[in-house]
């Protein structure tokens, strides 16, 4: 083992010192990748619902797990606040699903109160007339169930389905 002299003390304060930044930035602040994902999963879980208009929308010729990568300008619509711009990274499941990201579409999104430019998509806006046609709600979550396992549609779509159909009940 190394002996513990002063320059060594040193060097390893500065490693510590780089890491404890490092995970601060990744962590806390969600910089780079893996801070995205981080952030994004935090925000999807706890953050504030609110509904957004695509004001534009370009397919970024990316694709993650085989689904297109579309990078959209919003206008976020926050309760109680005015509305604001914001731009969102989103995949669709499958290329039969792609409008739901065109121009002047409603999504549903959820974005950090903190920091209310960090916004995520959750999905399409969910209106009356694109509900599931069965009345009966465990076969709706049945077919739901079916259509996120076939890969029809996305986790995030399923999600926002799912909390629609328990609301309904």
């Amino acid at each position: 083992m190394p002996e513990l002299t002063p320059q060594n003390l040193l060097i390893l304060l500065v490693i510590l010192s780089v890491a404890a930044q490092l995970f601060y930035r990744v962590i806390a602040k969600g910089e780079g990748p893996l801070g995205y994902l981080v952030m994004k999963s935090r925000v999807l879980a706890n953050g504030e619902v609110a509904e957004a208009t695509i004001l534009e929308q370009s397919n970024t010729a990316i694709r993650l797990q085989k689904k297109p990568l579309y990078k959209l300008h919003l206008r976020v619509h926050r309760k109680g606040h005015p509305p604001y711009e914001a731009h969102a990274w989103t995949t669709v499941a499958h290329r039969l699903t792609t409008g739901w990201v065109a121009q002047g579409n409603k999504v549903q999104v959820k974005l950090d109160p903190n920091h209310p430019e960090k916004v995520f998509v959750v999905g399409p806006l969910q209106t009356p007339a694109t509900a599931l046609p069965s009345a009966d709600p465990v076969k709706a979550m049945e077919d739901l169930r079916r259509m996120v396992d076939a890969g029809h549609i996305t986790p995030d779509e399923y999600e926002a389905k799912r909390t629609e159909i328990l609301s309904r009940m």
